[in-house]
């Protein structure tokens, strides 16, 4: 009788991912990159940069080629609100905002991650909105 051994080990190969971008005006001063957990429960501490004098930051990361895409956001030193990415192998994923980050901010290089973008615009300006309108409810005259 003969046996054989199989091998379920793999070669998985890494690829670089970069997330990079300038954000002029803020008053920020640190910029963290978190890896969001399945169930959004627990933020993952991934790399802390320094903005270089002209608002620059980078981050570069090693992720196994076949992954699926994975949830991450950047947040500040100021506490304002976090931005949220999807970050799949080999992205190139650029950010730009001047003044207020979250606010402002534009991405290129992963489409999900510009449509969360475009919905958080969308979203928290309609929250400010009826916040003010809240705010100013109650100075109306009653007749």
């Amino acid at each position: 009788m003969m046996v054989g051994i199989l091998s379920c080990a793999t070669d998985t190969k890494r690829v670089n991912t970069t997330i990079s971008g300038r954000f002029v005006g803020s008053g920020v001063d640190s910029i963290y990159l978190e890896r969001m957990s399945d169930n959004f429960s627990k933020p993952e501490s991934v790399a802390v940069a320094c903005l270089e004098d002209n608002g620059a930051f980078r981050f570069e990361l090693s992720i196994d080629e076949e992954s699926s895409p994975r949830f991450y956001r950047l947040s500040t030193n100021s506490g304002g609100r976090p931005i949220t990415l999807v970050v799949a192998a080999e992205d190139d994923i650029t950010l730009e905002s001047a003044g207020d980050i979250f606010l402002n901010y534009t991405v290129e290089g992963s489409e999900e991650s510009k449509l969360i973008c475009e919905f958080n615009h969308e979203y928290f300006k309609a929250c400010d909105k009826l916040a003010f309108v809240a705010e100013h409810l109650g100075t109306r005259v009653a007749y």
